[in-house]
């Protein structure tokens, strides 16, 4: 239970911090100029994967007797549902 108020008492303090606050920049922050000589990058040794592609043909049968509906207008797109059976 303890640790519930303890919880409880800093969430509300930050919540007043940052409500009970007005902050007015007088001065932009600027980062500081700096200069960088020497130094060494990394020697690396990587042993890649050895990948092996290949292309063949291959025939595939298409079933025939498909009847497929496209709608009348192109540019309409369905919700994905299968049409209404008529009754």
């Amino acid at each position: 239970m303890n640790a519930h108020k303890l919880v409880l008492l800093t969430a509300s303090t930050i919540t007043f911090a940052l409500v009970g606050c007005d902050v007015d920049v007088e001065r932009k922050a600027e980062l500081p100029t700096i200069k960088v000589e020497g130094g060494q990058l990394p020697e690396l040794d990587v042993d890649m994967a050895d990948v092996d592609l290949e292309t063949k043909t291959v025939e595939v049968e298409v079933p025939s007797g498909i009847d497929i509906d496209f709608p009348e207008d192109p540019g309409e797109v369905g919700d994905g549902a299968p049409p209404a059976e008529d009754d």
